[in-house]
């Protein structure tokens, strides 16, 4: 159904006005979004360096595994009736579990992040920084 460009009730020109875009709030909202993508990929690469390059993040991971392993020995030989033992054992194993999310999911961010900049944007490397 064609849109009539003769606007005659208020209904019209509301439908009409959501046909005509701000170039300028276009271009700072494309602008804005790449700029957010960009920011995804590049603390996804922080995060994967940190990891290989065996910084803070990576010792940190390594800390609450080690915490994590003790915490799960001791499981095994906790009383199955002591409530409170089995929970505090399983807080230790959490902080590890949670970090292993936290870098599971900013990896994953990054990896949509840069799907997103290549469907949308292209080859264009050039930073809008």
């Amino acid at each position: 159904m064609a849109r009539r460009r003769n606007a005659k009730t208020a209904e019209d020109v509301t439908v009409l006005d959501d046909d005509v875009r701000d170039p300028v709030e276009y271009y700072e909202t494309e602008r804005a979004a790449r700029v957010a993508l960009q920011r995804t990929t590049q603390l996804t690469a922080d995060v994967v360096i940190d990891l290989e390059g065996k910084g803070a993040l990576h010792h940190f991971v390594v800390a609450k595994r080690r915490e994590a392993i003790l915490a799960l020995m001791a499981l095994v030989d906790a009383d199955p009736t002591d409530a409170a033992a089995i929970y505090a054992l399983q807080r230790r194993v959490h902080p590890y579990l949670d970090a292993c999310d936290f870098i599971h999911s900013t990896i994953e961010a990054g990896a949509d992040a840069d799907r997103t900049i290549e469907e949308t944007f292209g080859h264009d490397d050039q930073s809008e920084d």
